[in-house]
Protein backbone atom coordinates (compact mmCIF):
# COMPACT_ATOMS: atom_id res chain seq x y z
CA UNK A 1 0.00 0.00 0.00
CA UNK A 2 1.42 3.38 -0.97
CA UNK A 3 1.08 6.48 1.11
CA UNK A 4 -0.34 9.76 -0.03
CA UNK A 5 2.04 12.30 -1.59
CA UNK A 6 1.91 15.40 0.56
CA UNK A 7 2.50 18.96 -0.59
CA UNK A 8 5.99 20.29 0.11
CA UNK A 9 4.60 23.02 2.37
CA UNK A 10 3.02 20.36 4.58
CA UNK A 11 6.27 18.46 5.15
CA UNK A 12 8.67 21.43 5.26
CA UNK A 13 8.36 21.94 9.05
CA UNK A 14 9.14 18.25 9.61
CA UNK A 15 12.15 18.45 7.28
CA UNK A 16 13.47 21.49 9.14
CA UNK A 17 13.01 19.77 12.48
CA UNK A 18 14.82 16.65 11.24
CA UNK A 19 17.70 18.77 9.91
CA UNK A 20 18.02 20.60 13.23
CA UNK A 21 17.96 17.33 15.18
CA UNK A 22 20.65 15.85 12.91
CA UNK A 23 22.79 18.95 13.46
CA UNK A 24 22.56 18.57 17.24
CA UNK A 25 23.47 14.89 16.97
CA UNK A 26 26.56 15.75 14.90
CA UNK A 27 27.52 18.49 17.37
CA UNK A 28 27.13 16.23 20.41
CA UNK A 29 29.07 13.40 18.77
CA UNK A 30 31.95 15.74 17.90
CA UNK A 31 31.91 17.20 21.42
CA UNK A 32 32.05 13.77 23.07
CA UNK A 33 34.82 12.65 20.70
CA UNK A 34 36.81 15.77 21.60
CA UNK A 35 36.34 15.17 25.33
CA UNK A 36 37.36 11.54 24.96
CA UNK A 37 40.45 12.49 22.96
CA UNK A 38 41.57 14.88 25.72
CA UNK A 39 40.78 12.54 28.60
CA UNK A 40 43.31 10.48 30.46
CA UNK A 41 41.75 7.28 31.72
CA UNK A 42 43.61 5.05 34.15
CA UNK A 43 42.72 1.77 35.79
CA UNK A 44 40.90 0.27 32.82
CA UNK A 45 41.96 -1.13 29.48
CA UNK A 46 39.25 -0.15 27.02
CA UNK A 47 41.01 -1.93 24.15
CA UNK A 48 41.62 -5.11 26.13
CA UNK A 49 39.71 -8.34 26.53
CA UNK A 50 35.94 -8.45 27.13
CA UNK A 51 34.81 -8.25 30.77
CA UNK A 52 34.27 -12.01 31.05
CA UNK A 53 37.89 -12.67 30.07
CA UNK A 54 39.66 -10.73 32.84
CA UNK A 55 43.23 -11.50 33.84
CA UNK A 56 43.86 -14.99 35.07
CA UNK A 57 45.45 -15.30 38.52
CA UNK A 58 47.00 -18.70 37.66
Amino acid sequence: MRGEVLPFAAVLPHLRQAREKAGWVRFRRAYIEELAARATVTGIDLAGKPAGEARSSA
